[in-house]
């Protein structure tokens, strides 16, 4: 049984997409799966998938057409995918070799996809439907969902677990923040960065790690000039996995959060313009500032967000 899983979006996407692989690995035997994931998520080694084979596409017309040529149009799937739309992952949908698909198709450049009513298509035995509608208020785990439901009969979706087991300890006086994405509505301005860091320095936390990329170096400078402060530069999938469950952890919706979400572990997520409700499974472990931008909140409005921190972590 071949298994194509596309998701090229984001780390964050690639990571959920990942989801599905516990359900379709129960409900068929002897399978392998073949990812497609964005260029981002290569460092994280997903790699240790047995019977799997990742390929990681760049956002450039040499890579997209590469893996047409040599994973798409020329190699057949039992069964192929696309849980989160997007105009490369419906690209690859639409021509990839495959009687059995599942997905949402999206071609127009829409920001914020997320508030949209979807509906994902279904093609079986080469025949198409409209599967259910999914609704900006559900989780995105109920995107997969709204597609598997087609394929698999009784069974659950949660969040893909790398390490399978982990002892939670958290070390006391320790805390770990995540506060820059891509996406620049989604990042903590470097004010505000700095009030979080003095808002645990205040209370006594001597242990203070940013985690971020090479590409945050220029954003994170003058913060990385405080000596309380380390910097976590660009972890693979199992090291991340082993700090966050030894952390509290703060962090704005990124991917970084999606694990510290899967293993529950003592984590805030703090939010501008995403509903937690829509990528967590512990929401109740948020702040939600609902606005556009975390550039649109005043300082005195952060540092009250803070307090609510505080209580949440107990610290």
């Amino acid at each position: 049984m071949n298994i194509l899983i596309i998701s090229t979006n984001a780390i964050g996407d690639a990571y959920l997409s990942m989801s599905a692989v516990k359900p379709l690995k129960k409900k068929y035997k002897n399978v392998h799966f073949t990812f497609i994931f964005p260029s981002s998520a290569e460092k994280l080694n997903f790699d240790q998938l047995s019977s799997s084979e990742f390929n990681y596409v760049r956002k450039s017309i040499s890579s997209i057409i590469l893996i047409l040529l040599t994973k798409l149009l020329f190699r057949r799937y039992d069964l192929a995918f696309s849980f989160f739309p997007g105009r490369i992952n419906s690209l690859f949908l639409k021509v990839c070799r495959s009687s059995n698909k599942g997905g949402y198709y999206n071609y127009s450049m829409v920001n914020r996809w997320d508030d949209k009513v979807l509906y994902p298509q279904i093609t079986i035995n080469s025949g198409k439907s409209v599967g259910r509608q999914w609704y900006n208020k559900n989780n995105f785990l109920d995107l997969i969902k709204n597609v598997l439901q087609y394929f698999i009969i009784d069974f659950e979706v949660e969040k893909y677990k790398p390490i399978p087991k982990v002892e939670q300890a958290i070390k006391p006086c320790c805390v770990t923040i995540h506060s820059k994405s891509k996406y620049e509505d989604k990042s903590l301005t470097i004010s505000q960065l700095n009030t979080l860091i003095n808002f645990f320095l205040e209370r006594g936390i001597d242990q203070i790690y940013i985690l971020g990329t090479t590409f945050d170096n220029n954003y994170l400078m003058t913060v990385l000039e405080n000596n309380n402060v380390s910097y976590l530069s660009d972890l693979n999938l199992e090291d991340l996995v082993k700090h966050l469950t030894t952390s509290f952890f703060v962090a704005i919706d990124s991917f970084p959060l999606h694990i510290a979400d899967a293993y529950n572990t003592e984590f805030v997520g703090i939010f501008s313009n995403t509903k937690p409700e829509a990528v967590l499974v512990n929401s109740n472990k948020s702040i939600n500032f609902k606005r556009n931008s975390f550039s649109d909140i005043s300082q005195e409005e952060f540092r009250n967000g803070l307090n609510l921190i505080g209580e949440k972590i107990k610290i």
